[in-house]
């Protein structure tokens, strides 16, 4: 009789036992997934903001705005802004450079993409006095940038002018919509020679005057 009362005991105990060892270990496998959940989802998180950052830095370089004496942050007569933009690539440098004969010594601000110049300013004891487009990551709130072609530009302004200037060796297109913007139109497109134009500083020029390859190859902010 005792020894049957010990081996029910023994028997009991050991259920007892295994069912404890079970219920832990379930504990610590669902305490193990849901840590593996969290790190997930903290994973996903952090991939997700570094994908909203990628694209704001990509795309900002498409959206620069061109005003009278203003491309976005970068405006004529005015300091550059501190700091600058933490996603804007850009270097600053001199360059020495001849204008009637008398040598000078221009310092820039340059704003680049995959280290292509796309966008620099011309600074003078720190203020901004030109800016110079390069690219088409800027346009007029027309749409109106590098690339596009004379036939654009003046089906969009219709108060268009055209100009050659010898000291510049440049034709221009400007319109009284953006005071102090030059849209510079590719030299090879004009038809006849330039040479014809130097009788004065600043000669007009008409539309029929270039051929059906003109466009927009520089942007120049005074």
């Amino acid at each position: 009789m005792i020894m049957k009362q010990v081996t029910f005991l023994l028997f009991f105990a050991t259920l007892l036992l295994f069912a404890c060892n079970n219920s832990n270990k379930k504990q610590k496998d669902n305490s193990e997934a849901k840590t593996e959940q969290s790190k997930s989802y903290e994973n996903k998180d952090i991939d997700t903001d570094e994908n909203i950052s990628k694209s704001k830095s990509e795309s900002y370089y498409d959206g620069f705005l061109i005003n009278s004496k203003e491309l976005d942050f970068i405006i004529i007569n005015e300091p550059l802004p501190e700091p600058i933009p933490d996603f804007i690539s850009y270097q600053m440098y001199e360059k020495l450079e001849y204008e009637e004969g008398v040598e000078y010594i221009y310092n820039y601000f340059s704003i680049t993409d995959n280290k292509n110049e796309i966008i620099k300013a011309q600074l003078n004891d720190g203020i901004v006095t030109n800016i110079f487009v390069l690219s088409d990551v800027a346009q007029t709130e027309e749409g109106i940038g590098i690339g596009a072609s004379l036939d654009d530009i003046c089906g969009v302004y219709l108060d268009i002018e055209l100009y050659y200037t010898y000291e510049s060796d440049i034709f221009f297109a400007e319109t009284p919509k953006y005071p102090d913007v030059q849209f510079v139109i590719s030299e090879d497109s004009y038809k006849y020679d330039k040479k014809d134009l130097t009788n004065s500083d600043l000669v007009e020029v008409k539309p029929e005057d270039f051929d059906e390859k003109a466009k927009i190859v520089e942007i120049r902010m005074f």
